[in-house]
Formats: structure tokens, C-alpha cells, sequence
């Protein structure tokens, strides 16, 4: 049946009930009581007849509404929900799916009714039934009218006139109740538009301040307290914890929070990789959220869960696939952190990490800058200090040229200092020229005991004058290698000077040389102050020095270890260093790759053509 019908058609008798419909309409009444009162408008029309009026869902598969103005709840409440598909259990069904006109004269022996379908009605009196499509201008079924009547035959009503004007306004309530649900969704979704952009300009603004924070600051710990100072309340944070890996990587230390007791923040000072939230997310790299913590069974929560947190989140500080740290927030004031608040603190975890990026090459440059200034300083006093003798010797020599034994003595003193100073510019110049590429080896074969046996004799004097013991052991073979023998001895006699000079007067140096499957070791001991576990991996460092003030009485100027080491990887072999801690000694071991000794070769072979290393 197609809606709507003109006013003009519709008889004046009906029009002035239709017009009381229309303004409950207006008025924005709810669909069902609409309806309702669309249903006691065709009542009262035909006395003796009852009607209901059925809307599908949204689907349009399932009954969705039903209205009656005479009918009981329980009744209506049994007409939702129905499957309006075949088989039918009813003719309101039938209606809505075919869209055809159903009359049914005698319910109790109707069998297109199913069974539970025909007992509610005839529990209602109700012997006979017809029901009606109402369909919009386009075709479709909007609803069906159902008219009932408690005697068997046709159930009415009578008037054509009547069931067309009851469809058009069922046609304008459903329409107007579309445009009210639009409008709504359309005001709603503004609404909600408007809060996100609240929301964004709240966040832009949070992380304004967080730039000007990270940026502004210096010190870690600070920093993090002000950032927190500012996003705290507008996102109901309670507490963070910032863990920094050791150098070990396994384990996690507490280097900042807020929010719990220092009680509480000791029991976490430490945790093994893998231990609790922070050290789970340190092992994934991967952010953990726990919401509801109080009420979750997770063992990853029950730390949070003891602190009286709500919910919390825990990130990773990564930059470059390394591992900086994990920066931790935690709620008691909510259970549940928001994919907006989610969203935000992944951003401030991001701009966290680049400014912990940047304060670590900012200690790194400054701490090189400060080593620097160092080695600048203990030049000048190297340099400085065969100046003195030299100005003396020539001193002595003005005054003593007819007395040969003075003379002798002063010329003497002179050629050792200045050999001195020559052993301080080569070492600057090797650094340099390994730093640009161009130094030059001479290649041969040779005996590694050969090159041992030059870098012990260099040391003598320095072994002597500190009265240390020496301990050489030799492997039982040969161990032939192919390098520049001066300066695979340079490295050995460094080593020793270094042993020689970390060690306490009256000390023990002991040397192995043996093999090790394809490399030959050289391994360089001593027993004296050691080296401690932070200062280990800069051992190697330009203008690097354990300690400043043994440095500067014995003479260097920190650039021994890292000339070795660049001398070592220049014949395809590595030097390392290891230490049990301060106070017990180190040792420095060289692996080089080894020749087989072929039968009747010599030990030591001529120097071959020298080469260039780039």
C-alpha cells in the first residue's frame, strides 16, 4: 500500500483525528506512543475491532517495534524479535516479507500460523486477523498494520479510506523519528568532534610544555619530575618510574620516580630483565597496558596491584633497536587508560627517549672534550719534562768542555730524553696515521717469541726500576704469524709498560704465549691495581687513563691502549682486556691468526716489501 495519501482525499471526518496524530508528531513524541496513538485512532473509527502496528529492526530481518493502544505489554513484548523470514510464523510476518495484504478468517484453523504464534492470539480472544504492508513512496515495507477481530471472518475494517490515511501518518512518525535519530547522531557526533578537538588542543598544548621541559633541562632525574609535574593531572597519573639498563644489560636500576615511598622505590631498585612490568617490556620492546589491575589476576600486575594502582602503562626508550630504558605511569585514580591517553604517552615516551638521546651525547662530548683537555695537559708535562735535562746537559757542556767524563754523562742524559720525546711524537703520529689510513707496515714472517723477546728487552729498564718480577711462558712450538714484527713487539712492549706501571713496586708480571686453535695468544697478567667494572669498556678509548695521577708519574698520555689495540686489528687479530675489579690485577690478552710452520722453515723470516694499510 502506498504512502502517503493528500489531506484533500482524506474525509472530513477523519481529518480532524489525523491532524491530533500529526501534532503528537510535531510535538516529538516517541515512536511507540505515536504509533499507539495511530493504532487508537483506526479503534476508534471501527468499534469492535484491535490493532497493532509492527516495524522491523534496522536489519530488517527481525520485528523491532510493536505498538497497540488496547493491547497488554506482555502481549507486545512477545511480537519483538521475530524472524520475519519463511517459514512464517504469522501473517504480520508474511506482510512484512512479501509485502502483500494477509487475511486470515479463522486463526484456531489457519495452518499458515505456527502453533505458539496461534495460542497467543486465541489467549487474546482474537479469531481472526488481516494484516497490511505500509510501504514508503519508494516501494519499501515499513511496517504492517495488524487488525484483529474476535469473531471469525473478516476482521475489517470496513473503510479503505482509513487503513490509507493510518499508513501515511505510520509513514511520517517513522520518518520523522529517521530525521530525529539523524539528528542526533549528527549533534552527537559534533559533540564528540568538538571534545576531540578539545582534547587535541589540550595534548598539543601538554606537549608543548613537555618539549620546553625536555629541551630546557639538563639532568635527567629533573627532567623527568617536570614532565610528569605537567601531564600528571590531565591524564590522572599518579606515579612513573624510569629504569635504566646496566651495562650488562640483564638487570634494570631505578633511576627516577614519583608516586610511592622510598621504602616502596627500594624494594625495585633492581630488577633482572624480564622481572615484573618494566623488565617484561625491556625484554619485548614492546609497551605493556594493564587496566583494572585491581580486579586482575595477572602476575605482571600483582607489583602494581600491592601499590594500589588502577591501571598503568609501561614503555620502551629505544632508539636505533637499542634499549635506552622503560618509562612506566601508573594510575589510583581510574581503571582504565584511554586509546587517546595511550596515544599521548607513546609521544611523550618518544620525545623522552630523544632527549635521553641527547643528554647521553651531550655527557659523551663533553666527557671527550674533558679528555682531551687532560691529554692536552699531561702533553704539555711529557713534553715538557725532557726540556729541563736538555737544558741542563747543554748547560753542563758549556761549562765543562775540557772535562771528557762530564761531558760524557751530560751527553748521555741528553740522548735519553731526547729519545723520550721521539717515543712521544711517533705515538701522536701513529695515531694519526691510522686515524687517516695511512700507516705503513712492513711484512714478514716471523716468530711470535722473537717479537716477545724485543718488547721484554724494552721493558727492562722500567721492570728493574719498579723491582717486578717477569714470568715468561713460552708454547713449546714456534708460533709463526704474518705482520710487521716492530710493531707487533710495540704492542706486547705497551702492554707490559702498562702492566708495569698500574703495579705497585715489588709486583708480579706474568706473559703466556700459546696457541688457541687457529690464533696464537698473547696474554700479558699483572697483579696490581686492576681495573674497575665501569672503567673496563673505555680501556680502549683515546686519551683514555685509569688513573690520572699514576699516569703522570710513570709518563703517558692515554693513547698506549687504543694505539695497541688500532695496531692489533690492523693484522686481522683483537686485544682485550679483562679485570675481576679494583685491587685484583688485570690481564690484556692479544689473538693473532697463525701460520702453520712448514719443515726446515726458519724461524724468523726476512722483512718483506713494505705495504700501506688503508
Amino acid at each position: 500500500m502506498s504512502v502517503p495519501v493528500p489531506m484533500s482525499s482524506v474525509p472530513a471526518s477523519l481529518q480532524a483525528s489525523q491532524l491530533r496524530v500529526l501534532e503528537r508528531i510535531a510535538e516529538g513524541s516517541p515512536l511507540r506512543d505515536t504509533l499507539g496513538a495511530v493504532c487508537e485512532f483506526i479503534e476508534d473509527r471501527e468499534p469492535g475491532i484491535t490493532c497493532a502496528i509492527l516495524l522491523t529492526d534496522a536489519a530488517g530481518m527481525h520485528t523491532g517495534v510493536a505498538a497497540g493502544a488496547s493491547l497488554p505489554d506482555d502481549f507486545l513484548l512477545a511480537l519483538l524479535g521475530i524472524n520475519i523470514s519463511p517459514p512464517h510464523v504469522g501473517s504480520c510476518c508474511r506482510a512484512l516479507d512479501t509485502g502483500e495484504d494477509v487475511l486470515v478468517t479463522d486463526i484456531a484453523h489457519d495452518l499458515r500460523w505456527s502453533a505458539p504464534w496461534r495460542e497467543l492470539n486465541l489467549a487474546q480472544g482474537f479469531r481472526a486477523c488481516r494484516s497490511v504492508p505500509v510501504k514508503n513512496a519508494a516501494g519499501e515495507v515499513l511496517a504492517s498494520i495488524a487488525v484483529f477481530g474476535r469473531e471469525v471472518g473478516h476482521p475489517g475494517p470496513a473503510s479503505p479510506e482509513l487503513i490509507e490515511a493510518a499508513a501515511s501518518l505510520i509513514d511520517i512518525a517513522i520518518e520523522r523519528e529517521r530525521a530525529d535519530t539523524e539528528r542526533r547522531a549528527l549533534a552527537d557526533r559534533e559533540h564528540s568532534l568538538l571534545l576531540a578537538a578539545a582534547r587535541s588542543n589540550a595534548h598539543f598544548r601538554l606537549l608543548l610544555d613537555s618539549a620546553t621541559v625536555l629541551l630546557g633541562t639538563h639532568d635527567p632525574n629533573e627532567m623527568l619530575q617536570g614532565l610528569f609535574d605537567r601531564i600528571a593531572e590531565h591524564l590522572e597519573l599518579d606515579a612513573f618510574f624510569h629504569f635504566m639498563p646496566d651495562d650488562s644489560g640483564l638487570q634494570l636500576r631505578l633511576c627516577a620516580y614519583h608516586g610511592v615511598s622510598e621504602d616502596e622505590a627500594a624494594h625495585y631498585a633492581r630488577l633482572a630483565v624480564g622481572q615484573s612490568l618494566s623488565g617484561v617490556v625491556a625484554r619485548s620492546l614492546a609497551p605493556v597496558v594493564l587496566n583494572h589491575i585491581q580486579q586482575s589476576t595477572n602476575p605482571q600486575a600483582l607489583p602494581a596491584k600491592q601499590l594500589g594502582f588502577r591501571c598503568g602503562v609501561s614503555m620502551p626508550l629505544i632508539t636505533d633497536g637499542r634499549l635506552l630504558g622503560t618509562l612506566s605511569f601508573g594510575s589510583r585514580r581510574k581503571d582504565e587508560l584511554s586509546s587517546d591517553d595511550l596515544a599521548f604517552l607513546d609521544t611523550i615516551s618518544r620525545y623522552v627517549t630523544s632527549a635521553c638521546e641527547r643528554l647521553r651525547l651531550v655527557s659523551k662530548l663533553q666527557d671527550s672534550d674533558r679528555r682531551k683537555d687532560e691529554f692536552l695537559a699531561t702533553l704539555a708535562h711529557e713534553l715538557r719534562n725532557p726540556l729541563a735535562p736538555l737544558r741542563n746537559g747543554l748547560h753542563m757542556l758549556q761549562v765543562a768542555r775540557d772535562k771528557p767524563g762530564i761531558a760524557d754523562k751530560a751527553l748521555a742524559m741528553m740522548d735519553r730524553q731526547l729519545k723520550q720525546m721521539v717515543r712521544l711524537v711517533d705515538d701522536l703520529l701513529d695515531v694519526s696515521r691510522i686515524s687517516s689510513g695511512k700507516i705503513t707496515l712492513c711484512h714478514s714472517v716471523f716468530n711470535l717469541a722473537t717479537a716477545l723477546e724485543q718488547a721484554v728487552e724494552t721493558c727492562q729498564p722500567l721492570l728493574l726500576g719498579l723491582n717486578h718480577r717477569l714470568a715468561t711462558h713460552l708454547a713449546p712450538e714456534p708460533l709463526m704469524v704474518h705482520g710487521d714484527m716492530a710493531r707487533v713487539s710495540q704492542v706486547i712492549a705497551n702492554l707490559l709498560n702498562n702492566a708495569a706501571k698500574y703495579t705497585p713496586a715489588g709486583g708480579l708480571l706474568e706473559v703466556w704465549l700459546e696457541r688457541d686453535g687457529d690464533e696464537a695468544a698473547i696474554r700479558v697478567r699483572d697483579n696490581g691495581i686492576g681495573i674497575d667494572a665501569d672503567m673496563l669498556p673505555k680501556v680502549f678509548e683515546m686519551f683514555s687513563q685509569a688513573n690520572t695521577a699514576i699516569d703522570r708519574s710513570q709518563g703517558g698520555m692515554g693513547i698506549g691502549l687504543s694505539l695497541a689495540q688500532a695496531l692489533v686489528h690492523l693484522h686481522g687479530g683483537s686485544l682485550h682486556a679483562h679485570s675481576d675489579g679494583a685491587g685484583l690485577g688485570s690481564e690484556f690478552t692479544i689473538r693473532l691468526p697463525v701460520l702453520e710452520a712448514r719443515p726446515g722453515q726458519a724461524l724468523d723470516a726476512q722483512p718483506g716489501e713494505a705495504t700501506r694499510v688503508r
